[in-house]
């Protein structure tokens, strides 16, 4: 397997506006919320596909972009593939300003790019929604949408 670097990046955010259960266009009631994105904030992430079948991460406490960067190529690999997973962010950690919810999407987008392929951004969030528990809507946009973050489905 040839080693394509595929690069991927997602902002942070200055935290959430408003959380809770709103209603959808089914009268279903989802959980959500709203966070304020900040495109200063940002996490950029490197992955190195190879047919090792193991997935690595730097820095090691990134375990959630772990867990999506598995999910990813269990999801979209052909093959058993591994690589390693390399992500720089500005965003502090522990303060609620995005740092694995910037970071988690950056390594899916990171390795989607190696592999080529291109899932709606529905596809994308359910990833990292199970990657993650919990996420948010910066990767959409930067600007503040309600986000469905408890949907899995």
């Amino acid at each position: 397997m040839r080693a394509i670097d595929g690069r991927g990046e997602a902002i942070g955010h200055h935290g959430e506006l408003v959380q809770g259960v709103f209603e959808d266009e089914d009268a279903r009631l989802r959980r959500g919320l709203v966070s304020l994105p900040c495109r200063h904030l940002n996490s950029k992430a490197r992955f190195r596909a190879n047919a090792e079948g193991r997935v690595s991460v730097t820095p090691r406490h990134c375990e959630k972009s772990l867990r999506a960067v598995e999910l990813t190529l269990n999801r979209f690999a052909g093959v058993r593939t591994g690589g390693h997973l390399t992500i720089e962010s500005n965003i502090p950690v522990g303060r609620g300003m995005g740092s694995s919810t910037a970071d988690v999407p950056a390594s899916i987008l990171a390795v989607l790019d190696s592999l080529d392929v291109q899932p709606t951004p529905h596809e994308v969030m359910k990833i990292a929604v199970s990657a993650e528990t919990a996420c948010d809507s910066t990767w959409f946009s930067q600007q503040a949408v309600l986000f469905a973050q408890g949907d899995r489905d």
